[in-house]
């Protein structure tokens, strides 16, 4: 799927921008989807009649502070009209969140159309105060092209389809047991990693005092410590023709998940340090003392130790399977997309790793608009929502701010699924503003 996106220009800066995005997403056939709005009010065949309306209850509820909150959607259908040739029925959908968002979609359905004929959505959160006024709108819309889809001669019977099922994981894949990370796999010796998971997070747990003061005080049973989030990257030294000299990274947070009391402790403290965050460096030269030997020394080190940090994690480590999608197979799937490797292969099928300029990725409720950076504009883009995953391999190449475009994909590690690939491309946003020093 592919969208496009305008916009006339900043308020600091008299410039317009503009974005493209292309996305290839693949939903879990096992996992039941969330029910959209537009489900709840005509997308699961029901029927809808000219003036009809109703209300749909959204509610979203808030663990840190222990509130529920109800968003009311209003809707009616207010008018029939032709639109692209097509009898259409509008649908109207307003709401108004407190003094947090103001909501309005409009959509044209069709009888002979499986999917909307055109959809107008406008979120408006912009803010008044006696100090000043943010203005915070986004407008979207959508509109079926002209021949933008071929009916078949066949009709699709409603119901379960007898027989079919679909398979609880990837057969390409390969599972291994581990305890913090999942571990390299047996395809590790032919992938494009120079440093291995289990490798690193040993080391970690081996020589960061504080990393084992953590685990000892929040690795309990039934409630274990979880990898949330682990960053490789690669420098490889352009001069050793062998392909082994260089520098890689792990990025290690380990992360609790708190307990309600635990909840309540840090909501009075203000204190939600509860992830370790520890950056271990393998450096790897070629052993000049024995030039006509293709040998090399390897040093590993704590670059940094950073400590305890803000974060928690959103499982713990025993709500995850206990096997998990090695990190060669990840790569194996990854390459297997087109997509994917035309944005990060190199010329030998090897991920292009540059001087540290792509990163992969593991993280704890991996597919987000936190961890996969330009999911949120894609989405905009598209008007689709991205699929989800809770334990993913992400692939990452450059940043729409910094550079003005970026690639992305993950895998999910606890069954093989390939989640998604996307780019984005456009206007880089670092120029405009700045790098934020002095």
């Amino acid at each position: 799927m592919k969208g496009d996106v305008s916009i006339d220009r900043l308020p600091r800066v008299n410039k317009a921008l503009t974005y493209s995005g292309e996305v290839e997403y693949y939903t879990d056939p096992n996992r039941k989807m969330p029910i959209s709005l537009d489900d709840q009010i005509f997308g699961h065949g029901q029927t809808v009649n000219l003036r009809d309306n109703g209300t749909v209850v959204d509610k979203q509820y808030y663990s840190l502070y222990n509130f529920t909150l109800n968003t009311y959607y209003n809707w009616s259908a207010d008018r029939a009209a032709i639109y692209k040739g097509f009898k259409t029925l509008h649908i109207n959908v307003t709401s108004h969140t407190a003094d947090l968002m103001d909501y309005n979609e409009q959509t044209w359905i069709s009888s002979d159309v499986p999917f909307p004929v055109k959809k107008f959505q406008r979120t408006n959160q912009s803010y008044f105060d006696p100090n000043g006024t943010m203005w915070y709108a986004i407008e979207v819309t959508n509109t079926l092209q002209d021949k933008g889809f071929t009916s078949g001669s066949t009709p699709i019977p409603w119901g379960s389809c007898q027989g079919d099922h679909w398979a609880d994981s990837n057969a390409g894949g390969e599972y291994k047991g581990y305890r913090y990370i999942p571990v390299s796999g047996n395809g590790y010796s032919a992938s494009s990693f120079d440093f291995k998971t289990e490798d690193a997070d040993n080391f970690a747990r081996a020589n960061s005092p504080g990393l084992q003061s953590f685990l000892t005080q929040y690795d309990q049973p039934g409630n274990g410590v979880t990898m949330v989030s682990a960053i490789y990257n690669a420098s490889r030294n352009p001069l050793d023709v062998n392909g082994k000299a260089g520098s890689y990274r792990w990025n290690l947070t380990y992360g609790h998940f708190l307990t309600d009391d635990e909840w309540q402790q840090a909501q009075e403290t203000h204190d939600y340090n509860f992830s370790y965050n520890v950056v271990v460096l393998k450096n790897v030269t070629k052993d000049m003392s024995k030039p006509l030997q293709n040998q090399y020394v390897e040093t590993t080190i704590i670059e940094n130790d950073w400590g305890k940090v803000r974060n928690t994690a959103q499982l713990p480590r025993d709500a995850l399977p206990t096997d998990g999608l090695t990190l060669a197979a990840s790569e194996d799937i990854m390459m297997k997309q087109p997509m994917v490797k035309s944005n990060i292969a190199d010329k030998n099928g090897e991920i292009s790793w540059g001087n540290f300029a792509t990163t992969y990725s593991l993280q704890l409720t991996g597919v987000s608009d936190q961890t996969s950076p330009g999911m949120q504009l894609v989405e905009l883009l598209t008007g689709i929502t991205m699929p989800t995953a809770n334990y993913a391999w992400i692939v990452q190449k450059g940043t729409v701010y910094q550079t003005g475009s970026t690639f992305t994909a993950a895998v999910d590690v606890e069954n093989g699924r390939m989640v998604y690939a996307m780019t984005v491309q456009g206007s880089a946003l670092l120029g405009l503003f700045g790098s934020g020093g002095g």
